[in-house]
């Protein structure tokens, strides 16, 4: 072999003893420490920019730690216990402004705007009974609504909620000055006065204090559906409606005597002022008087004689005459009587034929 043959292959080994070291060393095998899944050469960064340090992400979640989780990130449940443990440490959130969480987001501002269904009006009620911050969002529009369409709405949805907060609400509309308020208040009142004995004092104050026609009609309608009470508030209600039935405006006289006889429970006592409503100028006054005979005590003649006469009388107007018929129809009455009254009917059913 000569000198050059030897050089060539001393070369050639020291090449070829370089390259297995190096490969020995680069593919020794490393501890996984989590920063392999970002590594320069990971798949996810295609090689082109180093990946974000995996210890600074964590520090990233840590210090963020309000960031709500969605269902993809909870850790996966393996039985029943393990999740109520889950779901009890899930974070939960006020999904409105008001203080049931349970419900969608609504603010008393959205409410009444538009038209409701039955279905809305049913489910908005039974908020109400859980949800006494909408409830005072609501009062709170209703005190200042001037829309009567909206202010109806919510009236009808306040108006099933027993909520003691509702009477000075209404006493504070009641002395703002406001005819408009008023009304509002005095319906809200009629509303709820069948549960909240302060409604009914209320309204008592106002008819004794009031001189406005539509506000004392408004006052007195509070008391349209009568309810079990004590004598004495019985009694100070049906003096107040006898201080109204001699009024200026037909209308107070009216509802002022439907009152009576709903309060009255058929007591002799106001039938003076029922069968002085059947003469009255009025034709809606006379009407409600013999409405308000319907069911009195059938054995008051001058009843039956004052009803008789209205019915008989082709001139009075068909309203009238028909209410006094009921009434007769209702009472005890001898075959004469009772003859009577049957053609009385009869001739106003021709009347209607011709």
């Amino acid at each position: 072999m000569t000198s050059l043959s030897k050089l060539v292959l001393a070369v050639a080994v020291i090449a070829a003893f370089s390259i297995v070291t190096y490969k020995l060393v680069n593919t020794q095998t490393l501890p996984f420490n989590g920063a392999q899944l970002n590594s320069p050469t990971s798949n996810n960064n295609n090689g082109s920019e180093p990946a974000p340090d995996a210890q600074a992400q964590n520090n990233t979640q840590v210090d963020n730690p309000l960031a709500i989780k969605n269902d993809a990130e909870w850790p996966e449940i393996v039985d029943k216990d393990d999740a109520k443990v889950a779901a009890d440490s899930r974070p939960t959130f006020s999904t409105s402004g008001n203080s049931a969480s349970t419900y969608p987001p609504l603010s008393g501002y959205d409410v009444g705007v538009e038209p409701f269904t039955e279905e809305s009006v049913s489910a908005l009620i039974k908020r109400l009974q859980n949800d006494p911050t909408l409830v005072q969002e609501i009062m709170d529009e209703f005190r200042v609504e001037t829309d009567p369409k909206r202010r109806d709405r919510l009236k009808l949805l306040l108006g099933k909620v027993a909520n003691p907060e509702l009477v000075p609400l209404a006493q504070e509309m009641l002395y703002s000055g406001t005819n408009d308020s008023q009304l509002a208040a005095l319906d809200l009142l009629r509303r709820v006065q069948q549960e909240n004995p302060a409604a009914r004092t209320l309204a008592l104050d106002v008819l004794t204090s009031s001189s406005e026609n539509d506000v004392l009609v408004a006052a007195i309608n509070v008391f349209s559906i009568p309810v079990p009470i004590s004598a004495d508030e019985n009694q100070a209600i049906l003096n107040q409606m006898l201080s109204l039935v001699e009024h200026d405006a037909p209308m107070v006289r009216q509802r002022s005597i439907s009152t009576l006889s709903n309060w009255g429970g058929g007591s002799e006592n106001i039938m003076p002022v029922l069968l002085t409503g059947l003469t009255d100028s009025d034709m809606g006054v006379r009407r409600t008087a013999a409405y308000a005979l319907v069911g009195t005590s059938g054995n008051n003649e001058e009843a039956k004689l004052a009803l008789l006469a209205a019915a008989e009388n082709v001139d009075e107007h068909r309203g009238v005459r028909r209410a006094a018929v009921l009434a007769l129809q209702r009472m005890e009455l001898d075959p004469q009587t009772a003859e009577r009254a049957e053609a009385a009917k009869l001739s106003m059913r021709k009347v209607v034929q011709q």
